[in-house]
């Protein structure tokens, strides 16, 4: 909730709706503190806990939670927000969110509760391939959003350019965009066609 604080900036309303709406949004500075103090605790946690499928998925949400803190809170910043707002860095922070950590938290829950309900060995060779694909694939996506984004922003308050030629500038990245799109879908397609049948199949299946 605090982090949609940005979002008022551009709207009309009175300078100290806009100095509070700063301060909201910095406080994400004290989530961010906290991932980089618990950091060497987390790496303990992880070599304990890394065998397991659904604690892959929430390591990898906790990535996409500090990547996307640190973008969040630079275009908390008014300067880069007034230079950032409406273009594809804004799309780059939905994204992450939205699949590197919503996507990865209810991948891992499913995986978790699968686990608790049954005794089938699990073979995991593919889903744990897919999960490599789908967050080298998404970080990519997620670069070349904001390389778009920022190329269209510098271009769009620094040059004379239309519209038109704005976007043949921007078209490089997101081609790139695309077939990072494409390594994403067939990253979640193996995560879902190698483990889903064989978790929910009924026991004593093979």
């Amino acid at each position: 909730m605090f982090g949609w604080a940005h979002h008022t900036y551009l709207v009309p309303s009175a300078p100290w709706i806009r100095y509070f709406a700063y301060a909201v949004s910095m406080t994400e500075l004290l989530i961010l503190a906290r991932i980089i103090w618990n950091w060497k605790s987390t790496l303990d946690t992880a070599r304990k806990f890394k065998h397991l499928m659904s604690y892959q998925f929430l390591l990898a949400s906790e990535f996409w939670i500090f990547l996307n803190l640190v973008l969040a809170l630079l275009i908390s910043v008014p300067a880069l927000n007034l230079f950032t707002h409406g273009t594809h860095i804004t799309v780059a922070h939905s994204m992450g969110s939205t699949i590197g950590i919503n996507t990865m938290i209810l991948l891992g829950s499913v995986f978790f509760i699968c686990r608790e309900s049954t005794t089938k060995k699990l073979k995991l060779k593919g889903v744990k391939m897919g999960l490599w694909l789908t967050n080298g694939a998404l970080l990519t996506f997620w670069i070349s959003l904001i390389l778009a984004g920022y190329t269209k922003a510098r271009l769009s308050t620094g040059s004379d350019l239309s519209f038109q030629q704005i976007m043949h500038e921007v078209a490089p990245y997101l081609m790139v965009f695309t077939i990072a799109g494409i390594g994403l879908f067939l990253g979640i397609a193996m995560i879902v066609s190698s483990a889903l049948p064989k978790l929910f199949a009924k026991e004593g299946e093979e």
